[in-house]
């Protein structure tokens, strides 16, 4: 489920992601219909559902009784896998984080947050145009571990102009002596659109070398295998029994579904985009047309 909303975009980031949080409540109507629309094809493919999956966007910019109102949705719609869907995660940002709003997430379901902290350098964090400081997720982390989390994630970044290998290895250990059950480490890339992009053009910012990320990248895989991390995926680490049940579908061509503007699906055989505006995605929900091509 692609939640498209964000308070401030990340220097790098070309999802696809709209500030117009005062539409949120028209979004997850015409979210709630597509659930139901396309419910009918997914079970004409004899699917059922293991793993859901919120991305954005910031889906914890969303209150928490509309996310039990998508879960419902789901669950009243489509087969769910004997035992219930084993994996039901939500990307956060740090600074959304309270104990209040873990709770209600816990009571929604969800039992895996996978959490955007990216870096350990407040100075970093404020040429991403991060919201949050290096404090706040430590804060965050271990909030979300007293809320009862025994599945988080947390995101890092690499191979960008101003990290430097000491900087890259102090992430890393803070991020191990969180000791989360999975890690996802990404490369910068430069992508058309973003403000990152718009620096390169402009020649204010200047990509490191192939060799220096690649030397970041080594040092992120063994430093993980020293601290009992296991390589799964290019981008991901876990403890023993935690790889992402989501994240590997994609890999071994397990069908899936994308429900939310810009969201893709793949049903086995063909693949399926939804339109990449939120305007449109809205109006095909209220016409009863089509919210994507193939």
């Amino acid at each position: 489920i692609h939640i498209p909303f964000c308070s401030q975009f990340c220097s790098y980031c070309d999802f696809y992601s709209v500030k117009q949080t005062q539409n949120i409540d028209q979004y997850i109507k015409a979210l709630e219909k597509e659930i139901v629309i396309r419910s009918n094809d997914f079970k004409m493919r004899g699917l059922t559902v293991g793993t859901i999956y919120f991305g954005g966007g910031t889906p914890s910019l969303i209150k928490t009784a509309s996310l039990k109102r998508i879960l419902r949705a789901i669950q009243d719609n489509y087969p769910i896998s004997p035992g219930g869907a084993y994996e039901v995660t939500i990307e956060v940002n740090p600074d959304d984080i309270t104990p209040l709003y873990l709770d209600g997430l816990k009571e929604c379901g969800f039992n895996r947050l996978s959490m955007g902290i990216q870096s350990f350098s407040d100075s970093h964090l404020r040429w991403m145009n991060r919201r949050h400081d290096a404090q706040t997720a430590i804060k965050a982390f271990q909030m979300a571990r007293e809320a009862g989390f025994s599945n988080i994630s947390t995101d890092l970044i690499f191979g960008f102009e101003m990290l430097s290998e000491s900087e890259w290895r102090e992430n890393i250990q803070k991020t191990v002596s969180l000791n989360p059950e999975h890690i996802s480490a990404y490369q910068m890339s430069i992508e058309r659109g973003t403000t990152l992009y718009k620096n390169y053009v402009k020649g204010e910012y200047i990509a490191p070398a192939d060799e220096s990320s690649a030397k970041q990248y080594q040092i992120l895989q063994k430093e993980l295998s020293k601290a009992g991390y296991i390589q799964y995926e290019v981008s991901s680490f876990c403890k023993p029994g935690h790889h992402s049940g989501h994240n590997s579908s994609y890999w071994d061509f397990t069908p899936y579904f994308g429900f939310g503007p810009s969201a893709h699906s793949f049903d086995g055989t063909k693949r399926q985009r939804n339109f990449s505006s939120l305007a449109k995605y809205i109006k095909a929900s209220e016409s009863g047309g089509k919210f994507g091509t193939s």
